[in-house]
């Protein structure tokens, strides 16, 4: 089969490999032009994706703003796995995406949305209490954005927001003013067929701070994500059952084919659902083709994407998954990047790479893992088991045997995860394990 990947940054390297491996042709296009050289030596890659959309018999796509693309080459009659257009306004208008979990049921958070940060600024000072900050449009991609009010009053907000006014222009379309509540975050999500959802679903807690502290939640600046814990699990747990059941319509509607989920916090038994993932995540992809490497993903997502009933089998029911960073992780900077890890060599405490680690931002240049990109996230080390210790004890053996100068690896991925998931069991929401 011949499949063809459009890529925001490159993070479907890996998925890549995985077709290539099962004897599939690709080509690989990145659109970031800064991350061209992303995947260099690992995959075949081609500096523009449009004179091989004829050529390809699947078109595969891991990032959002290409919905517009995406609609173009289902008119054309080829596959597509991905967003639509509107599937991409959803992710990146937060407040788009509240009205449609709104108007599907669900209960959702009270939230404002403003076109100015001014605006914003003057409702808060008249509303004070504890908010969420999110930005919207294509600076929401910059997790770094994101804050979370800690004063009861809410009055860290207003400067918050005042700083964003000054500093933030460049990429913001508006900013939303969220509730904020105390509960257990938890994602859920499968993979949609065009009709329905197909294979386990997966449930996924993710880790977003850049350190490590005695909560989840850490500290530091908030990344897109230092490292997740997964579950696969039956369709019939309550938590898809409320939450990912009723998107079933609107994304038949709009024509979506791909992988889904909604990252939600429970809150005093509700379910609120805060934000949707129209594509592939990161570093969450990895960690799926970790436990999904054997069967051919390449077949798999070419019936999923010509609305099949296509299933999948897991080899493990727990995955967990940690980044391997460098700078300027979390921020982009060009000048920290090319000082002190651009092209930098990657070695590895034993000959080769290790089973399990999955590269990021890295090129292959004569045999030799190195730095490439621009943002640090250089590698996704990943492992399957039987339980959380398992899983965890594997992943950070894998990501041991990097060595790179100032590696960062946030220490404490799936700590707390069991005490979320035994709470969530109680609540009734995660049912049966899927069977391996």
């Amino acid at each position: 089969m011949k499949i063809l990947f459009l890529s925001g940054w490159g993070s479907a390297v890996p998925l890549a490999m995985n077709c290539e491996e099962y004897g599939h042709e690709t080509k690989f296009w990145i659109e970031d032009k800064d991350s061209t050289d992303v995947g260099d030596g690992f995959i075949r890659k081609v500096p523009d994706y449009k004179p091989h959309i004829e050529w390809a018999d699947l078109v595969i796509v891991d990032d959002t703003h290409l919905g517009k693309v995406n609609d173009s080459i289902r008119a054309k009659g080829i596959p597509v796995i991905g967003g639509t257009q509107m599937t991409d306004a959803l992710e990146e208008d937060r407040g788009l995406g509240q009205r449609l979990f709104k108007s599907a049921g669900l209960d959702v958070l009270e939230s404002k949305e403003f076109k100015t940060m001014e605006e914003a600024i003057a409702y808060v000072q008249d509303n004070p209490k504890p908010y969420v900050v999110k930005v919207s449009g294509v600076a929401q991609n910059d997790k770094t954005s994101t804050y979370v009010g800690e004063m009861e009053d809410g009055s860290d907000i207003v400067p918050v927001l005042e700083h964003m006014a000054e500093k933030m222009e460049k990429g913001v379309s508006g900013v939303e003013i969220q509730e904020k509540v105390d509960g257990l975050e938890v994602g859920v999500g499968g993979i949609f067929n065009g009709e329905k959802f197909v294979g386990p679903c997966e449930i996924d807690w993710e880790h977003k701070k850049l350190m490590s502290w005695k909560l989840q939640q850490g500290i530091g600046p908030n990344t897109g994500e230092m490292g997740t814990v997964s579950l696969w699990a039956d369709q019939d747990t309550p938590l898809f059952q409320k939450i990912i059941r009723p998107m079933v319509k609107p994304l038949k509607a709009m024509g979506f084919k791909g992988f889904f989920n909604i990252n939600c916090i429970v809150s005093r038994g509700t379910i609120y659902p805060l934000e949707m993932t129209n594509r592939f995540g990161w570093p969450t992809l990895p960690m799926e083709i970790e436990t999904m490497k054997e069967n051919d993903l390449g077949q798999f997502f070419f019936d999923v994407a010509s609305g099949k009933d296509a299933d999948f089998s897991v080899t493990y029911p727990w995955s967990l998954c940690v980044v391997v960073g460098v700078p300027p992780l979390p921020y982009m900077n060009d000048e920290i990047f090319e000082k002190y890890s651009k092209d930098m060599p990657v070695l590895f405490r034993s000959e080769t790479a290790p089973e399990g680690l999955y590269p990021g931002e890295c090129k292959m240049v004569d045999g030799q893992w190195t730095v490439a990109g621009t943002s640090g996230c250089l590698a996704v080390a990943a492992s399957g088991g039987y339980s959380i210790d398992e899983c965890k004890e594997a992943a950070y053996g894998i990501a041991e045997e990097v060595i790179v100068p100032s590696k960062m690896v946030r220490d404490d991925i799936g700590r707390t995860t069991e005490n979320a998931y035994e709470e969530l069991q109680e609540l009734k929401l995660i049912g049966e394990q899927v069977e391996a």
